[in-house]
């Protein structure tokens, strides 16, 4: 296998690698299965969440930035909501799904009917 290089891995998401089709397919599966123990939880908790949260105020679901002073390019941003039994259950089959930007950003792209804001 090899040691891990600081200048070949920045993080743990490089080492492990980007999801494939294969992993989008067994996300699929997790979702489907919780959607079948769960019937309308997912999109109750997402519809909730689109209708009170300060981020549906503009499409990007930014939020005001700590200092008051408005949306700036340092505002957060409000994404997505799930259960958290569904959460556990994605990051269980990849650990770095809500830790790793670029395969976070995968997971928005891949299941955009889980993401809140209009545009991501």
């Amino acid at each position: 296998m090899g040691t891990i290089d600081k200048k070949t891995y920045r993080d743990l998401g490089d080492a492990v690698g980007m999801p494939d089709e294969m992993d989008k397919k067994h996300v699929q599966k997790i979702l489907l299965r919780y959607e079948k123990e769960h019937p309308g939880e997912i999109a109750q908790i997402i519809r909730f969440a689109q209708a009170n949260s300060a981020a549906a105020a503009n499409p990007f679901g930014r939020v005001t930035a700590a200092s008051g002073k408005g949306i700036d390019s340092n505002s957060g941003r409000y994404i997505m909501e799930l259960p958290q039994e569904l959460h556990q259950k994605l990051e269980e089959y990849i650990p770095t799904l809500f830790r790793n930007k670029r395969h976070f950003s995968w997971f928005c792209k891949e299941f955009k009917s889980l993401v809140l804001p209009e545009k991501y």
